[in-house]
């Protein structure tokens, strides 16, 4: 029986990417992990997430996650941790 694909992203089996400067970053990720606050820049990130202009220019505190399909985040400082898909 295989692991349904929920279980292998919430767990992180599918991988995941550090996010710890300015570029730009695009994939397919259904998670955002922050490991150090973090400020995401101005049209820095590209979701289904409603109302994703609301988490620009705010201190996301270390330890929160943010769920949704995010394909592309740019951070104006911290440390964050994207969850493949």
């Amino acid at each position: 029986m295989s692991t349904p694909a929920y279980a292998e992203q919430s767990f992180g089996k599918r991988g995941s990417r550090i996010v710890d400067d300015t570029s730009t970053y695009t994939g397919d990720w259904v998670a955002m992990v922050v490991i150090n606050d973090a400020e995401i820049a101005t049209d820095g990130i590209t979701s289904e997430i409603a109302n994703e202009d609301g988490l620009e220019g705010i201190t996301l505190p270390a330890g929160l996650v943010i769920y949704g399909s995010i394909t592309s985040i740019d951070l104006a400082s911290g440390v964050v941790q994207m969850i493949n898909k």
